[in-house]
């Protein structure tokens, strides 16, 4: 505020408050200092799991790929399927072929502080298995999917649970092969009216074949399978959502690292298979990647049994490459010219890639969102489709500045999300990947509301001149 005084032999002073002028600029550099260190102190997380990996034996089952590259003709094919759906537009709803028992949360005692109105009514888990439709691509522990559907009962004890009109689908986090992580977020989201669906990923828990360590995928065919199948099975999810409740329902795909990456996808295609899809699906990825490329030039690298990679024949991932191909045909300018070739991949610490690890980085650009969008739009101007750009409701992309697992993949990933939906968001946080993990209620749950916020924006605008649905009642379920 006012002017300066200054005393004979003292510290400057502001009028309006009193305080030395020298003293407050030494706490904002204080305060500055301590927020750079605290990003910097929580990105050593990602160091130390760097130094944890490179521990790991080279011929170890506990390193990703130990069994090389797999069925690659068979990942290609499902991988082609994935991206069809949206040219088609399909919108098959999961086959649903049993509901468990219905479980109710305990009070807590701090049921009278939970937020803004807290949680209106008990909140409820019930899980629900269902034909995955990449079944036939997936081993057999893997054709049954699984999913939690977290909602809440009625207000009133004697009436029914009212139908959510918008639905989270959350997607796992490498390794995170449960539900309780993602179901404590879902727990926050329902004091925000929100209900969840927890997919459980193919090759995860239940769904994990006998043989496999943990979430270790065996092959890189397991990797390309797992992702397109969960893709497919979170569309499905959507359009299950959409049959159920009704076109009034909104959804958000979510997820952090590996779950956000998957999210983006599944928003793309659910959209693509619902009426007003571009209106009412919505993605808040968190510490995502734009490509799986980042799984070997980041700190994932030292995860990777390199030596069984560089043992594999030649040719061995031709099949998906050329599905590549045509995405690159697409790229082509409205003079014919191609565009530009990508500069090439180097390791976060600026090595360049060797020959190995290039050929996996060439095959794993099938899970490059700008590849993917590419590869839609073409297939859609093919089809003569009105619009061949794919397109969703909402983004709100959470970054970490410390991020040391994906790094420069996130600027590129909001990049290709803003193409996407002209009304992208993006926060940038302090901190590392792993550290983000804890931030449930500061930074995931936020973005996943801000991302249902745009969408009803969105629609409201939509439907400025039209008359509001009748809520969906909800089904009676066995």
């Amino acid at each position: 505020g006012g002017s300066a005084l200054r005393v004979r032999g003292g510290p400057s002073f502001s009028r309006s408050c009193g305080t030395p002028r020298a003293l407050v600029r030494a706490r904002t550099a204080r305060r500055e200092v301590s927020r750079r260190d605290a990003a910097t102190s929580m990105s050593y997380l990602d160091d130390w799991y760097a130094v944890v990996a490179r521990n790991i034996g080279g011929g170890s089952t506990k390193r990703f790929f130990h069994q090389g590259y797999g069925d690659m003709a068979a990942a290609s094919r499902l991988y082609s399927q994935v991206i069809g759906a949206v040219t088609r537009g399909e919108a098959a709803p999961l086959r649903i072929t049993q509901w468990g028992e219905k479980e109710r949360s305990a009070p807590s005692v701090f049921s009278g502080c939970l937020g803004p109105g807290g949680v209106r009514g008990t909140p409820t888990f019930q899980e629900a298995s269902f034909e995955s439709p990449a079944a036939s691509y997936l081993p057999e522990a893997s054709k049954t999917g699984r999913f939690l559907f977290v909602w809440r009962e009625a207000e009133d004890p004697s009436s029914s649970p009212p139908p959510p009109r918008k639905i989270a689908v959350h997607l796992p986090t490498t390794g995170d092969q449960f539900y309780y992580f993602r179901k404590q977020i879902a727990l926050e989201l329902l004091k925000h009216d929100i209900a969840s669906v927890i997919l459980m990923f193919p090759y995860y828990s239940a769904r994990k074949p006998e043989k496999q360590f943990a979430h270790v995928l065996p092959s890189v065919s397991a990797f390309i399978t797992q992702i397109a199948a969960g893709v497919a099975e979170s569309a499905g999810i959507a359009a299950w959502a959409d049959s159920t409740y009704g076109r009034d329902t909104r959804v958000v795909f979510t997820g952090v690292s590996l779950g956000g990456s998957v999210a983006n996808v599944a928003a793309i295609v659910a959209a693509a298979g619902l009426e007003d899809g571009e209106k009412r699906v919505g993605a808040a990825p968190v510490v995502a990647t734009s490509s799986a490329t980042s799984f070997l030039t980041g700190v994932l690298h030292s995860r990777i049994a390199w030596d069984t990679l560089a043992a594999a024949p030649a040719g061995c991932a031709d099949d998906l490459k050329a599905v590549l191909a045509e995405a690159n045909g697409s790229t082509e300018n409205n003079d014919g010219a191609s565009d530009e070739a990508s500069v090439a991949l180097m390791k976060e610490n600026g090595e360049p890639l060797n020959d190995v690890e290039a050929r996996l980085a060439e095959t794993m650009e099938c899970l490059s969102l700008p590849k993917i969008t590419r590869l839609m739009a073409r297939r859609r101007r093919d089809a003569d489709m009105k619009q061949a750009a794919p397109s969703i409701g909402s983004v709100v992309q959470v970054s970490a500045s410390g991020d040391r697992f994906v790094g420069k993949h996130q600027t590129e990933l909001f990049e290709t999300l803003s193409e996407l939906c002209a009304r992208a968001e993006r926060t940038d946080i302090p901190g590392g990947h792993i550290s983000t993990l804890f931030k449930r209620n500061e930074v995931i749950v936020p973005a996943i509301v801000a991302a249902f916020d745009r969408l009803d924006g969105v629609v409201a605008r939509g439907n400025a001149t039209t008359e509001t649905p009748m809520p969906a009642e909800a089904p009676t379920r066995a």
